[in-house]
């Protein structure tokens, strides 16, 4: 039996915190969403890092939560015309 890797919203706000994106530790999706498109916003020069750990992370063998994927899919249809 295969036990699949779940990658889920505490997973997405840490990997968010390591790219330097101001979030707090206890903050909820919706709120590591919100800051993370301020961010992308005001801090352009960071949008590759956030893409390139966005692809990453769809190209890789981890489950993403749904709401993760779809967040992700969203910011990427943005970001990579």
């Amino acid at each position: 039996m295969m036990i699949a890797d779940l990658f889920d919203e505490s997973d997405f706000r840490e990997k968010l915190i390591d790219l330097g994106i101001p979030i707090d530790q206890d903050a909820t999706f919706d709120e590591c969403r919100s800051t993370v498109l301020a961010w992308l916003d005001s801090t352009p020069e960071a949008v590759s890092h956030v893409v390139g750990l966005f692809e990453t992370l769809r190209n890789t063998d981890v489950v993403l939560l749904p709401e993760v994927d779809e967040f992700i899919e969203n910011i990427l249809s943005i970001h990579t015309r």
